[in-house]
């Protein structure tokens, strides 16, 4: 019996691993195939996004397993959540909203559906039984980024008593692990829904025997109508609600992921195991074993804990697993997607994707053509521990790691990177808007080219386009940007533009911007909502409050309304503010975003006092009285407004007019004097003013002349020890007309001094600049902390760190930079650990001008002869002289024959038939430029077989001994050795002739030779004449039967479905209809009876249609004969 020690804690692997175990770490992701690569998509918060799925317009749902759906737009993560059911879900342990699907027609009625484990009683922390419920709700169809109130429904599920009775409408979660988690529907628009025991994982627990009965629906795939019924083609089907009809297949641990195979529809079911293996499944109506079997073998440890139950399945019953390993390889499967897309290589295709959460690896299944699983591929290592894959509507894989909260797409690299941006994008007609393409790249620094779609029938190809939209009424477009680079690899990114709209306006009421907190205080934040359009409820608004911590953030609270409060937390040691965002949001999706920011003072920090609330010992204003808490207004007390500094508002402060004198006494009872200066918005932009700051006399602080144009200043200086603080507003030298200047936030602190964040700016390069790659960048900044001293700078393209300098000069060079768009921006840390970013600067690095490389077929002449079947070797020249020839490619026409990558640049061309060809190479050099040499023409003329035309004979791949075909009196005399036509092996004698059409071949084998049991000889269809073609044959041996046999893809291996009663003489006959090729047999030419019908996927349109023969025998001749052949 195995030790429980070793029994998985990470029950269903997501949140228990960590929550409970904490083991996993995080390693540099590699790929065994460097092609591909993995970027970063989206960040949400940690330990919390366990799926995603894609809606039809290319929306992200992404799902939280504490209850909220997230929307990923356009590039970005909407601040708005598209559903927060987290109040009544249980998030205790592996539970929470573990499923979601889109309905088929989501595009249509909006269905949305969730599987969740409920929680009655409001305690999402609650560690007692729950049950579990699959739910619909609808996307508001007046902004489907965000579902119907109300609208959710329960489909299943609907009992909430835990444990839950047999043959009830209920699923329970007993223990807090094993709940399932996956929803999909499948080919035939059925819904399946994957159930766990929902038993404990620590123990021998009796619950998990449910997942023997049919009577639970725990531990199942569940198959069921939208409505929650059973179908009537169920295996276990009894009526229209029984639990046993809505039962697909039985005996799961956890089935976390399963994936519904894209063609054929089957369930491949990735099952979470406990002492010795992991599981992938497939079968309808199948009894996979748990708990009795785990893997391919009994369960020890549940066999004799329960000997009556488990003695009561035999091991005849119960259906292995089509693929498992055990947990020296990895310790909690997670089940991907069977992949179907174009964007990876073709030798991807038909894989199925699976990832291990605690080995932090994906590997593949790759299935031969009978389904029958044939090897398994590492893909990759050092992936995180990944909770879901998908495949996306671009064909690339997105998956999510749970620990860090990343959504991460994998694609194959030889696609470039398409990024876009535009401003604005919403506004009145007309409306210029400002493309940008800074971001689109490409990872082997090919060269790019742009083409805008700007979804009003206009186009661009430049990369940076201004374009004007005119409508006459509210009119939405789509922007598309399609970059393409030397290599034709392309890839495409939209936006959506709103014309006719205005966009509202945000305006943060309280509190200020720069407020200081304690932890322990309740703050509290409003605002309004206005739009020139239409008038805005408080629904319209958004609030989103985020916690800053040293270097990241953390989401700490979204509410939708005119205000909200929270307190303030402790965090210990390190630098960490709040800040408040408001959104609001149009009836037409137009949005505008404010934010202050809310700082915590450390707790050895006294108290703070605003000057505002304290008696001047003297003051002189040059308009009006010195105004606390309001702007000047000029004439009489109190006729200004709220101090308002670049569009953010202040609730306390001084609101002067220069020239402005105002003294205060302090006793040297302050440490610091803080505030925000600048000229007051009533002005717009006119104004022109100096603050200076003395204390006890001596001067501290000097603005410089500052506009209503001008941003805002922070100051902070030390006045320890002080007794006499004046404040200082002059009129910058020239008149004093609409000099309202505000020491906004103004304050004295005591105790520890306030730390002011650095100043930092790029210096170079200036924006707009431009490179050729491969460049090399020195990118420099300016930094300075007017409190403290700089420790280091951070420089950055995009979100990604590039480098880091801790002296000045701060600079930074960045090598052999590619072709592209890039952004970048630097940020400066202080000694007190508080950081500011830069402005961004836009680069772009152009592809470097290249020559042409040259290129010439040396072999064979000009008008050179051959005799079919031919084999040609070309022979070409090729070379660059600024760099070096990536490939040469051999033409014939416009036909791709093959490609070479190293010199000598040659290419055999085998089996060519009788015709005249049109030769040339293409060489590409290594930046993408291509030079086609001149064309050589060739003849093959037909050969001299006395065959009838268009018969033509050749052997196939690596035979032994020559063979050949005579023909005479209407019978064709094939003699042909090789070693088969199964498996991998494809060598025989072929007498074919070109089919461009659909059709077929009968013939009669009178005979073949008993060179072998396994000799085989028949009517063939294939793709090409090259051996290990895809193909289809009906073959007969001399004493093995009839078979149909079929290769799906080159070079791969052969099915078959075999007839053993068969004998010569035999009547045989292969049917072509599309891809769809069909094996008939018959006794008499008469009466024909199908054997098997295959699709051969990428069938050309001209195929090779003829006799067949191999001997088995590689050394020696089988000679086969034929009659009553016919193609037609």
């Amino acid at each position: 019996m195995f030790s429980h020690a070793l029994a998985k804690s990470f029950a269903l692997v997501v949140f228990s691993l960590f929550l409970l175990c904490n083991t996993t770490t995080i390693t540099a992701q590699t790929f065994s195939d460097p092609g591909f690569a993995s970027d970063l998509v989206a960040t949400l918060p940690v330990y919390k996004p366990v799926g995603l799925t894609f809606a039809p317009d290319g929306r992200m749902f992404i799902w939280q397993e504490n209850g909220i759906v997230r929307v990923y737009k356009n590039g970005v993560l909407l601040t708005t959540p598209f559903l927060d059911i987290s109040s009544r879900v249980n998030a205790v342990g592996d539970r929470g909203l573990m499923g979601l699907a889109l309905d088929p027609n989501f595009a249509t009625n909006g269905y949305v559906y969730l599987y969740y484990t409920y929680e009655p009683n409001g305690n999402p922390n609650d560690v007692g039984a729950k049950t579990l419920r699959l739910t619909r709700v609808k996307a508001d169809p007046a902004n489907p980024d965000v579902a119907l109130a109300n609208s959710e429904t329960v489909i299943l599920g609907s009992s909430t008593t835990a444990p839950c009775a047999q043959n009830t409408d209920c699923i329970s979660s007993d223990s807090d692990s094993h709940i399932g988690g996956t929803l999909r529907f499948g080919l035939d628009g059925k819904l399946y829904l994957s159930t766990g025991d929902g038993a404990s994982y620590s123990f021998e627990d009796p619950l998990a025997l449910r997942s023997q009965s049919l009577s639970s629906l725990n531990g199942k795939i569940l198959r069921i109508n939208t409505d929650g019924t059973a179908p009537s083609d169920n295996p276990f089907y009894d009526g229209t609600n029984s639990v046993k009809s809505k039962i697909y297949a039985y005996g799961f641990r956890n089935p976390y992921r399963f994936a519904i195979h894209p063609t054929t529809g089957e369930v491949l079911v990735a099952d979470v195991g406990w002492a010795a293996y992991e599981e992938v499944n497939r079968g309808r109506g199948a009894n996979f074993g748990w708990p009795c079997f785990e893997g391919d073998s009994p369960q020890v440890s549940y066999q004799s804990k329960f000997p009556s139950t488990c003695g009561a399945i035999p091991a005849s019953s119960v259906t292995k697993p089509i693929y498992f390993y055990g947990h020296s390889v990895g310790q909690a499967i997670i089940g991907g997607p069977v992949y179907s897309a174009t964007q990876f290589p073709a030798a991807y295709r038909g894989n199925m994707f699976f990832s291990d959460y605690s080995s932090q690896w994906i590997k593949r299944l790759v299935f031969d053509a009978s389904g029958n699983v044939s090897n398994v591929q590492t893909f990759a290592t050092g992936t995180g521990g990944i909770v879901s894959m998908e495949q996306g509507r671009d064909g690339a894989l997105y998956y999510i790691v749970l620990e860090t909260g990343q959504v991460r797409r994998i694609r194959y690299a030889s696609a470039p990177t398409a990024a876009i941006t535009a401003t604005p994008t919403t506004g009145a007609s007309p409306l210029a808007v400002s493309f940008s393409s800074a971001g689109s790249s490409d990872p082997n620094n090919l060269a790019l080219t742009y083409l805008w779609d700007f979804g009003d029938g206009t186009t661009s190809t430049q990369a940076n386009p201004v374009h004007t939209y005119t409508s006459a009424t509210y009119t939405t477009f789509t922007a598309k940007l399609t970059v393409t680079n030397s290599s034709n690899g392309t890839a495409s990114a939209t936006v959506t533009v709103s014309v006719g709209n205005r966009p509202p306006v945000a305006t943060i009421t309280a509190p200020t911007n720069g407020t200081v907190a304690r932890p322990g205080d309740t703050i509290t934040y409003r605002g309004t909502a206005s739009d020139p359009d239409e008038t805005l409820s408080a629904n319209a608004m958004s609030w989103q409050l985020l916690l800053h911590h040293d270097d990241h953030v953390h989401p700490y609270q979204a509410v939708t309304g005119a205000s909200g409060s929270f307190v303030v937390e402790d965090h210990g040691a390190g630098t960490f503010y709040y800040e408040i965002l408001l959104t609001v949001t149009d009836s037409r999706g137009a949005t505008n975003t404010k934010s202050v920011n809310v700082n915590v003072a450390s707790s050895n920090t006294s108290t703070m006092t605003y000057l505002s609330d304290l008696n001047w010992a003297s003051a002189t204003n040059g308009w009006g009285p010195v105004e606390k808490d309001r702007s000047n207004g000029e004439q009489g007390a109190t006729d200004g407004r709220t101090i308002a500094l670049n569009g953010v508002t202040y609730q306390k402060g001084l609101g002067v007019h220069a020239n402005s004198d105002v003294r205060f006494a302090l006793n040297g009872a302050y440490k610091t004097f803080a505030a925000d200066v600048g000229v007051d918005d009533e002005v717009g932009s006119y104004g022109s003013v100096v603050f200076q700051v003395y204390a006890d006399g001596t001067l501290l602080y000097d603005s410089g002349t500052m506009l209503g144009s001008s941003a805002t200043k922070q100051l902070s200086v030390d006045v320890t020890g002080r007794n006499e603080l004046r404040l200082f507003v002059s009129t910058a030298g020239d008149n004093d007309w609409y000099d309202h200047a505000d020491w906004a936030n103004a304050r004295l602190l005591t105790g520890a001094t306030q730390n002011t964040p650095p100043t930092v700016s790029l210096t170079a390069p200036v924006n707009n600049a431009s490179f050729t790659a491969p460049a090399n960048i020195t990118i420099t900044a300016n930094a300075a902390d007017s409190d403290g001293t700089i420790s280091r700078v951070e420089f950055y393209q995009g979100s990604t760190l590039i480098g880091t300098d801790t002296s000045s000069p701060y600079a930074f060079t960045w090598n052999s930079v590619g072709a592209g768009n890039y952004t970048l921006s630097a940020k400066a840390f202080d000694n007190s650990g508080a950081a500011t970013t830069s402005g961004t600067v836009n680069i772009t690095v152009n592809a470097p001008s290249n020559a042409a490389p040259s290129a010439s077929i040396t072999a064979p002449t000009n008008n050179a002869v051959f005799t079919a079947p031919a084999s040609i070797t070309i022979n070409a020249n090729a070379g660059d002289s600024d760099g070096m020839v990536a490939k040469v490619e051999f033409y014939n026409g416009s036909t791709l024959l093959g490609t070479d990558t190293l010199a000598p640049y040659s290419f055999t061309w085998a089996n060519v038939a009788a015709g005249t060809y049109a030769l040339t190479v293409k060489a590409t050099d290594d930046r993408g430029a291509v030079t086609t040499s001149s064309v050589v023409n060739i003849t093959v003329n037909a050969p001299v077989s006395g065959l009838p035309a268009p018969w033509q004979k050749q052997d196939v791949g690596g035979v032994g001994v020559a063979g050949d075909t005579t023909y005479a009196n209407g019978q064709f005399t094939l003699k042909g050795s090789g070693s088969d036509i199964w498996d991998f092996s494809d060598s025989f004698h072929f007498v074919w002739q070109p089919l461009a059409r659909d059709g077929e071949i009968v013939a009669r084998v009178v005979n073949v030779q008993n060179t072998d049991a396994w000799a085989k000889s028949g009517v063939m269809i294939r793709s090409s004449l090259a051996a290990n073609a895809p193909y289809a044959a009906m073959l007969i041996t001399p004493s093995r039967g009839l078979s149909y046999q079929w290769r799906y893809f080159i070079n791969g291996n052969s099915g078959s479905q075999n007839s053993s009663a068969a004998t010569v003489p035999r009547w045989v006959r292969l049917v072509r209809q599309g891809e769809n090729l069909s094996g008939y047999t018959s006794t008499d030419g008469v009466t024909w009876t199908l054997l098997q019908t295959q699709t051969i996927p990428d069938l050309p349109g001209t195929v090779y249609i003829g006799l067949a023969v191999t001997s088995h025998n590689n050394g020696m001749l089988c000679t086969a004969t034929f009659d009553n052949v016919v193609v037609k």
